[in-house]
C-alpha cells in the first residue's frame, strides 16, 4: 500500500525548522512520497511570485531525504482529489503546522490530519525582517538564501541605500511592527523641530529619527541573530540585556542595509543608553525619543518643555529617569548611561 503525504503550509520563505519537521514526520509516518504545497501568504513587498516560490520548494524537496518529495502549486482540494483517484486504497496524510489549521478546508473521510509538534521557532514575519537585514541565512538551506539574495526578495535590496525621505519612510514602516510606527514618526518629527530650534542638521536628524528603530521589531534573541550575522562580538551588559540591543543592531542596519552617514548611525547608536561627550544630534535623538507626542508618562511634559530651553537639562532628566525605573525594577543599568549623566554633570 502506497503511504503519501501532503504537506501543506505557508512556505514563505521554506526554512529549514518546517523542513526538518516534515522529514522526521516521513520517517515516523512510514511515507513512500511527500508532497510540498504551499498555502497563499501575505503579499508583501518583495513576496516571490508563485513561479519562484515554487522554485524554492523544489529546492527545499532536496532537503528532505526521507522519502519521494515533490511540489505542487495547486490547490489542496484539487491535489488531494487527484491523488485519491492515482492512488485508490493508499494512506494519505495531511501534514499542516497548528498555526495553519484555519486554512486549511475539509478533505475527504481518506485524509488523515496529522498535526507537526508546535515547537517555538522565529515567525514568518520576523524571517522576512532578518531576510531584510542580510541576517537570515543560518535559518534557511543555504540554496534558498542565495537564491533570495540572488532575485532580491522578502526585502533583501541594495536600493535601501540613500532612499529619498518619502521612500525611506515606507520601507522602515513596512518593517516595523504596527504598534510601532506612531511613536516613530512622532520621534522624526520632534527630532526635527529640536535641530530647527538648536541648529542641528535637519535631514540628519529626520533621517536618524525615522530609523532609530528599525530593529525594534526583532525580540531579544533575534538581535543576538542579527549581531552574530554581522560578525559582532557583545559585552556582558548586551548578551545579558538583548532587549536593549535595538540601538546597537538599528545603527548596524542603518549603516549596512541603508547606507547612512556616521552621523546618523552614531546618533542611532546611543539613542537609548546615551554615552559621554555627546555631539548635538546625538542628545537630540535620545530626547526626540522620550518626548515625542505618543509619549505618555509622569514628568514627559517637564521633559519636553525643557528640550527647547535647555537641551542638555533634558537629556540630564531623561537618563535620571530612566536610571530611576531601572532601580525601582531592579534592572541593570548600562556603563554608558552612567558614563552620560557623570559627563553632564562634570560639564555643568
Amino acid at each position: 500500500m502506497e503511504r503519501i503525504g501532503i504537506y501543506c503550509s505557508i512556505f514563505q520563505p521554506p526554512r529549514m525548522d518546517r523542513l526538518a519537521k516534515a522529514s522526521e514526520a516521513a520517517k515516523r509516518l512510514g511515507l513512500n512520497r511527500l508532497i510540498l504545497l504551499p498555502l497563499p501568504g501575505r503579499k508583501d513587498p518583495g513576496a516571490p511570485e508563485l513561479c519562484q516560490q515554487m522554485e524554492m520548494l523544489r529546492m527545499a524537496a532536496k532537503t528532505v531525504d526521507s522519502c519521494t518529495v515533490t511540489t505542487e502549486a495547486a490547490g489542496l482540494a484539487e491535489a488531494a482529489v487527484r491523488i485519491e483517484t492515482e492512488c485508490p486504497g493508499g494512506k494519505l496524510f495531511l501534514l499542516t503546522e497548528p498555526w495553519d489549521e484555519d486554512k486549511i478546508e475539509p478533505l475527504s473521510a481518506h485524509w488523515h490530519r496529522q498535526v507537526l509538534p508546535q515547537d517555538e521557532e522565529v515567525p514568518q514575519e520576523q524571517l522576512r525582517r532578518l531576510a531584510a537585514f542580510r541576517c537570515a541565512r543560518p535559518l534557511l538551506p543555504a540554496a534558498i538564501a542565495d537564491y533570495i539574495e540572488e532575485n532580491r526578495l522578502y526585502g533583501f535590496s541594495d536600493e535601501y541605500r540613500h532612499l529619498s525621505m518619502d521612500r525611506l519612510e515606507q520601507v522602515v514602516v513596512s518593517l516595523l511592527k504596527p504598534n510601532r510606527v506612531a511613536h516613530v514618526l512622532g520621534c522624526r518629527d520632534t527630532a526635527v523641530k529640536l535641530a530647527k530650534r538648536w541648529g542641528a542638521n535637519e535631514v540628519d536628524a529626520s533621517r536618524a529619527g525615522i530609523l532609530h528603530d528599525i530593529t525594534k521589531a526583532l525580540d531579544g534573541p533575534l538581535q543576538l541573530t542579527l549581531c552574530r550575522g554581522y560578525g559582532i562580538l557583545l559585552d556582558a551588559f548586551f548578551t545579558q540585556n538583548p532587549k536593549t540591543l535595538h540601538a546597537l543592531t538599528g545603527s548596524l542596519v542603518a549603516d549596512r542595509v541603508f547606507g547612512e552617514n556616521p552621523a546618523v548611525v552614531e546618533a542611532i547608536r546611543h539613542h537609548t543608553t546615551g554615552k559621554a561627550d555627546m555631539n548635538l544630534l546625538e542628545k537630540i535623538i535620545y530626547v526626540a525619543d522620550y518626548m515625542e507626542p505618543n509619549r505618555d508618562f509622569s514628568g514627559v511634559e517637564k521633559l519636553r518643555q525643557l528640550a527647547f530651553e535647555d537641551i542638555d537639562e533634558a537629556l540630564k532628566l531623561g537618563l535620571t529617569m530612566t536610571m530611576d525605573m531601572l532601580r525601582r525594577e531592579n534592572r541593570q543599568i548600562s556603563n554608558e548611561s552612567l558614563e552620560a549623566l557623570a559627563w553632564l554633570q562634570r560639564s555643568k
